[in-house]
This record gives C-alpha cells, structure tokens and sequence, in this order.
C-alpha cells in the first residue's frame, strides 16, 4: 500500500496511524511545495496536525477566545467535506437566499455605461445619475422576478446586431451576433451570474481556464508547450497531440436538456427556473447596424503579450505603426513625429500623452506569472513548474537548466528584472498583481511639467488639449520651424505678415492674436498682457482668487483660444481667408460655454454658477 500512494504521489510526504495503532486506517499526505504541516498527536481515532499556513487563523481565534470566560467552541468544518451540502452556509443556501435593495444597487452599478442600450434606449448609466428617482422602481422590478419567477416579454425583449468578421462576409457564420438588452435584464443575469460565482469552481474541471474567476488560459498555453516540446525527443514517452475544432454551440442544444442538466449538477430547482425563464427571449435582427470595422490589434495578439516576451524587432514593427497612426493617420510611413517617441509615452504629468511603452508594459503582464509562482497560487499551472523545474529550491534565487523550455527561461529573466524593482518580500505581500504599479517602476520616472493639469484639464476639448500639448513645447509646424527644415522659403507670419512666424509671436505678440486676447481679458478679467503661456499659468495658480470651478474654466478658455489662432492661422495658409478676431473670439465663447454645459457646470457651488452665468450673457 505504502509503493502505491509513493508511486501516486511522487514527491509528496506521508503518514498513518497503523503503525501506532492496530487497525489503524488513515492515512495523511500533503505536498511539501505547497505548505508546511506538523503531526502533533496520533491516536486510533485521529491524526492531530498543524498547518503553518493556519497559524495566523488560530492565533486570530485564540486572541477572540480570551476575551470570553467562558466555554465556547468554534463551529464548523474549515477543511473540505465530501457533500457540499453538510456545510453550514452551502451554495445552495447562497443561491437561494433572498435578493437585497443593495444587491440590485451593486449588480445596476457594475454595468457598464457605455454598453449599447436594448429596445428600451436606456443605457446604465442613465439609471445610476438618477438613481435617486428611479433606483426605487427598478429595485421593486427587479425584486418581482425573484419573488413570483415571472418576467415581462418587454425586459426580456433583445435586438440583435450582426457584426460582421470579415470585410465581405459570404456565409451567417461569417457574422458576430452581438445581443443588446435592456438594462434591468442585464441587472437580473448580473445577480444570478454573481451568485453563479461560488459554484463554478466546483463543477468545471480544474484544467479549464474559462468562466472561472482567477484561472487563465494562457496557463493551460504555456503547459502544452511544455508538453510539446517534450515530442520526438528519444527519451521521451511515447504520445499523440491531437487537435479538435470545436464550433460553439451554445445556441443549438435542446432547452429541455439545459435544464435537465442544471437539474443533474445539483442547482436547486428555484434557482434553475430563475435561469430557464431569463433564457428564453424575444429578438429581433437589426441589420442596419452591422457595418462596424474595427482597428487595432486583436484579442488574439493581445493575449500573446500577456503570455511570452515578444521579439525586440515585433515590438519596434508595434511601436512604428502606433507612432504613423498618430502623427500621419496610417499605419505605415517612415515621417518622424512631432515629439520624440520617448516623450510620447511618458505619463501626462511628465510631459507626454500617456502611451505606454510596448517593450515594458510585454515585462509588466508577464510579471504576474512570476508574482504567482512567489504567492504560491493554488493553481494547476503553479503547482506544474514547482514540480517540474523548481522543486525544492527557492524561487527568488532559482536560476533555469540550459534544457528548460523557451518560456520558462523568459519568465526567469522577467523575474532577475524585477529583483531590481521588488524585494521577495514585497512581491510576496502584494495582495494583487497590478500591472500598471510595475509598469510604473519599469519605466524611467522624470519630473512634472508645471503646465500638466492646465493642458489636461478635463473640462478642455481632447483636440484643444493636443494643439495646446504642442504649442507649450513648441512643436507645431510654424514657417519658422518649415523654414528650418527647408520645407518653406519664408518665415513671415501669416496673420499679420510684419514679423516671424514663432511660436512666442503667433500666440501672444501678433497684433491679430493681441486682438483675440483683449476680447479673452474682457470676457473673463484675466491678464492676458502676459507675454507666453506659463505666465498666464502662474497667475491663475498664485495670484488670481479663483475657486477651483474658476480656475478650470480659465484653462480651458485659454486653451480654446489656443486652438482657434492656430485654426485662424491655417485658415490662412490653406484658405487664404483669415477670420475677423471678432469671430474668433465668439468661437472660443461658444465652444466654452458649451463645453462646461455638457460636463455639468450646474454641479458646482452657487457663487460659481452666478459667476458663470454673467458669463454667458454674451
């Protein structure tokens, strides 16, 4: 009996109380790699053991129990059971246990807003900004269909949208069905689907990486290369891969058997019929909505920079196409920029527009493999490389064999670069692996830019915050930066054709853009006699008495000037028109006013809204 659990569980360490005990029948095995046990006592009965992974559990309790002067015990089982249903609190229970107003309010509020809207129009985040008039009736809807398990055909009505995959789609297979809902159906599925949460582990097999919370495909990927690689070498047992294309057919099985098998896995009937009643549905084909084409990269490349460093020359083809989309609007051309690449991706605080860099962020997700393996993860995938290549020795120090698989030896070297960032320790504590924190270390820190929260400020335009973004480091293709690179032969300015054409004198000295700021300073009393950007901005920061709803609308008023001399200048050159400063001030009011209006200028204080609105009177 004693070669056969060895044989079973290689590597793993035993006990029993047969040889203590006549009789005795139970035998202990855990894996040393996976946590620390101590046998404390051995009886006919029991084998009393420690977990020292347990400790801080029992410290915790034994800290509660001193307190208490009298006799207690702790109820229930903390290990696994055989039936799931002799827990105290099984999912059964969870399953069935009343919906609450909250849950309808957490479930409503972890919809996305940007989803498209169903047949009713609305979309979440209608019902969450007025969740104050609503939230009730939707809370008593939602509530109904768990109480009497009926549901209105006009929440369970769904249009259906057909995607197409390819450019010219021949055959229905060709079409992506995309299913848009009405908000509180959504709400409904969210409820069953979070408490859908605790039983899945248990029913989908553990070398699935799908519709599992914390399991991951590209665990199952790295495994199966691991295996292939062991093919068609001599000492190496003999074995078959075999590939099946499997089509989903989730829309094609019976009702009846969905149901039956619901039945079979132990959900409670309520439960099952709650599901039942949601799946069926009544849709209607929107055709009109199907020419959608999406640029990017696709899931599929995505999931490859999450799994294996990628080569330095694929990561340079990623970055020059990023690079021609934005500056060219293509995805090939050799031009250069505007600013320096490396600039471009520091954050926007730092001076750049926030794109991450490529080579980096590929180091930054693959770290997540290296913090599981120091987590001690109770994965199927963590428990492979433990057994297979690390084994007994530590994980901080481990340097991989010269015959260990590609990708193995990658996520070594990610690990040797983030010893330099994290101590063992620190990796070990963190409680979940962020990406953007190590992303954050991997890349080059430098210091803010004074202009950072002026330029992006959120109430600006996105394109006036870019034009305002180049002008502050004087990166836009005046004459005088053309007449440099020999693209043009003159450096006069167009506006008002006395002086160059830079970036100083196009903005703040040109009488014609003198002219716009006098109409800027008249409207809002600002000192537009500065004579460049970063005093304007240091006097709203410093000298001016502005509230904060103040001080944006100033940024922004200033950057929406910003944009409209640089668009007065192109006017000019492609054109040959150039507006009157009269209209170029009312362009700069118009779209400010409109802006603070769609971004909720009513949500700031009295005092400021009265400031405002004499504003406006324009």
């Amino acid at each position: 009996m004693g070669a056969l659990y060895v044989n079973m569980f290689n590597g793993w360490c035993f006990t029993t109380n047969s040889s203590s005990c006549k009789g005795g029948r139970i035998v202990l095995a855990w894996n040393p790699n996976a946590f620390t046990l101590s046998v404390l006592k051995v009886t006919s009965q029991l084998i009393h053991c420690l977990s020292k992974e347990r400790e801080d559990l029992w410290r915790d309790l034994c800290g509660l129990g001193i307190g208490v002067h009298k006799p207690w015990i702790v109820l229930g089982d903390f290990n696994c059971v055989l039936n799931i249903d002799e827990r105290v609190g099984a999912p059964k229970d969870q399953l069935l246990a009343p919906v609450t107003n909250e849950e309808v309010k957490y479930a409503m509020f972890s919809i996305n807003g940007d989803k498209a809207p169903g047949p009713d129009g609305f979309g979440s985040h209608f019902f969450r900004e007025n969740w104050n008039i609503v939230g009730e009736d939707v809370t008593k809807a939602v509530l109904d269909f768990f109480h009497t398990g009926k549901l209105l055909k006009e929440i369970n009505s769904t249009t259906i949208t057909l995607i197409p995959k390819t450019k010219c789609p021949k055959n229905v297979t060709e079409f992506r069905p995309i299913s848009c809902c009405n908000v509180i159906y959504k709400c409904i599925t969210k409820i069953l689907c979070e408490r859908m949460k605790c039983v899945l582990p248990m029913l989908i097999a553990e070398n699935q990486g799908a519709f599992v919370h914390g399991r991951f495909i590209m665990h199952n990927i790295m495994m199966c290369q691991e295996i292939v690689r062991q093919y068609g070498r001599k000492n190496a047992s003999p074995g078959c891969l075999i590939k099946l294309d499997m089509q989903k057919a989730y829309d094609t099985i019976e009702w009846d058997f969905l149901e039956e098998m619901l039945l079979a896995l132990g959900f409670p009937a309520q439960f099952v019929n709650w599901i039942m009643m949601i799946s069926s549905y009544a849709a209607k084909a929107n055709i009109q909505k199907s020419a959608v084409y999406c640029a990017g990269m696709k899931p599929e490349v995505v999931q490859q920079a999450q799994v294996f460093i990628l080569p330095k020359h694929v990561l340079k083809n990623v970055e020059a196409i990023c690079r021609a989309f934005l500056w060219q609007g293509t995805y090939f051309c050799s031009k250069p920029g505007y600013v320096a690449w490396d600039r471009v991706c520091r954050p926007k605080k730092e001076g750049g527009l926030g794109i991450r860099q490529v080579q980096a962020w590929n180091i930054a997700a693959l770290g997540k493999y290296v913090w599981a393996i120091a987590r001690k993860q109770d994965t199927m995938w963590v428990r492979w490389v433990n057994a297979i290549y690390i084994k007994t020795a530590g994980w901080w120090n481990y340097q991989p064999k010269a015959d260990s698989g590609w990708y193995w030896r990658k996520i070594c070297s990610v690990k040797e670069k983030l010893k330099g960032l994290f101590s063992e320790a620190e990796l070990d504590q963190m409680p979940k692996y962020s990406i953007q924190k190590v992303y954050q270390k991997l890349v080059q820190q430098h210091e803010k830019v004074p202009w950072g929260s002026a330029v992006w400020n959120r109430a600006s335009i996105p394109k006036t915050r870019v034009i305002c973004w180049l002008m502050v480091q004087g990166r836009l293709q005046t004459r005088e930066r053309l007449h440099k690179i020999g693209v043009c032969n003159t450096t006069t300015c167009l506006l008002c054709e006395a002086k160059d054409e830079t970036h100083p004198h196009l903005f703040f000295d040109c009488e014609y853009s003198r002219r716009c700021l006098q109409g800027v300073e008249e409207w809002l009393d600002i000192p537009t006699s500065k004579v460049h950007y970063m005093g304007l901005l240091r006097w709203v920061k410093w000298k001016s008495q502005c509230s904060k709803f103040q001080k944006t609308a100033i940024h922004t008023v200033v950057n929406a000037t910003v944009y409209n001399l640089w668009r007065a200048r192109n006017d000019a050159l492609w054109n040959q028109k150039v507006p009157t400063p009269s209209t170029t001030i009312r362009c700069i009011q118009r779209s400010v006013i409109d802006r603070l209006a769609h971004i909720g200028a009513k949500q700031s204080s009295t005092n400021d809204q009265i400031w405002w609105k004499s504003k406006c009177t324009i």
